[in-house]
């Protein structure tokens, strides 16, 4: 698997977690402290050098677990 399969996987995973807490990118920016700009990137699995923190810091702000967000990588 490619860097960019993992980061496309990872960004999908991130996006239909926060759909299904119904939030926006604006707020999942004011809960994770990640800007906006990073976060639609994330979600669009075109993030450069996503910190491995990230995955914690999103999975606390998704209220969900790091391997949920990581699913299918």
């Amino acid at each position: 698997m490619t860097e960019d399969e993992v980061l496309k996987i990872f960004g999908e995973n991130v996006r239909k977690q926060r759909e299904k807490m119904n939030i926006t990118i604006k707020e999942l920016s004011q809960k994770t402290k990640i800007r906006e700009q990073y976060l639609i990137k994330i979600e669009n699995g075109s993030a450069v050098n996503l910190p491995l923190s990230y995955v914690f810091i999103l999975s606390e702000g998704l209220k969900t677990k790091p391997h949920i967000l990581c699913f299918g990588i």
